[in-house]
């Protein structure tokens, strides 16, 4: 295997956050120590002068993120779940999930921008549903967020019922005159 040397230029900004210019790669160390000197007396670099790191990196070969990674982060907070009414009227206490959730052995969810199309395929034919917001971090680690060959996307899933903490509101989804889905205010 070979081996190359990654330059990095890295510091820390005024807000805290890290700023990081990838500067090359070089056959060598030395030649990765050689290019440190060069940038060392140019503007921004002069003012960082032991923000200089190396990186040893082989070629060919994978080093990280080899099972994927999770599309989850602070801005899907919220989850959601869509309902029938009558099923969420009946419903006591934490909710165990349809019939299809049950047959698939976890609660199905759609993050925010997934709404439109879950309503699309799934729900068209149907009226006076219930739309549950989740505090995804309520639901501990029996939620997963797993890719769906057929959306081509990441969706939450719920191993286990929906506890009566995790939700923070449900409201109807209605339908204007044309037939189409509108959501309920999301804030």
């Amino acid at each position: 295997m070979t081996t190359v040397f990654q330059l990095d230029h890295v510091y820390e900004q005024y807000n805290g956050d890290d700023e990081t210019k990838s500067l090359g790669l070089y056959s060598s160390r030395e030649k990765a120590e050689q290019a440190i000197e060069r940038y060392k007396s140019l503007p921004g670099f002069r003012q960082y002068p032991d923000a200089f790191v190396i990186y040893e990196c082989t070629l060919d070969w994978d080093a990280a993120w080899t099972e994927g990674f999770s599309t989850m982060n602070p801005h899907c907070a919220i989850i959601y779940k869509i309902v029938p009414r009558a099923e969420w009227m009946a419903s006591t206490g934490d909710y165990d999930g349809s019939a299809h959730d049950k047959a698939d052995g976890f609660l199905h969810f759609s993050i925010e921008k997934q709404l439109a199309k879950t309503l699309e395929l799934y729900y068209a034919d149907q009226t006076d549903l219930m739309l549950v917001a989740v505090d995804a971090q309520a639901c501990g680690d029996a939620l997963k967020w797993e890719y769906s060959e057929t959306r081509d996307e990441d969706f939450p899933h719920l191993y286990g019922a929906l506890s009566c903490d995790a939700m923070k509101w449900a409201r109807p989804i209605a339908k204007d005159a044309s037939g189409n889905f509108v959501l309920p205010p999301l804030a």
